[in-house]
């Protein structure tokens, strides 16, 4: 099920026509709302009809675009259009999300455990990014991806 119109998607998640069955994020919500005024259309699961060649090359240039406004804030060093960059790339970013029906929260949950699980490891002595530990696991997109109802046989 997808919507192609400026129909609520608040209306549509409440109830049996979840994303998925953990729900979605009040930001992706907002988001996904806003790509409905904007007759984009929202997925509610991964195995929804794929993306069309327009709509991945929409997804694609929104995010080369607020990727690039950003990278240009951070060059002037200008906190405003920075907060302003991050802002936007977070909503094209999830506006990605909700157009391939994939719901970011548990997504976000799995990543982020598993960044946190890089704090045993040692860092970079150039860079100083924190490196991955001994044993460290990538996290499991492609299991949290099955539960939403992506079946990787039909990609």
């Amino acid at each position: 099920m997808y919507i192609e119109n400026a129909q609520s998607v608040r209306h549509i998640v409440i109830g049996e026509n979840r994303m998925s069955k953990y729900g979605i994020s009040a930001a992706q919500e907002e988001v996904a709302n806003m790509m409905a005024a904007f007759d984009q259309q929202v997925r509610f699961s991964p195995e929804d009809p794929p993306l069309t060649e327009e709509e991945r090359k929409l997804r694609w240039q929104l995010i080369a675009e607020e990727a690039e406004e950003l990278l240009e804030a951070i060059e002037k060093n200008d906190v405003v259009e920075v907060a302003d960059g991050i802002a936007d790339l977070i909503v094209v970013a999830l506006g990605t999300a909700s157009a391939y029906g994939i719901d970011m929260e548990q997504i976000w949950d799995e990543v982020m455990q598993t960044n946190m699980a890089k704090t045993e490891g040692p860092k970079d002595p150039v860079t100083g990014k924190q490196l991955k530990p001994e044993g460290w696991q990538p996290p499991d997109i492609r299991n949290i991806l099955e539960e939403q109802g992506w079946n990787p046989k039909n990609d």
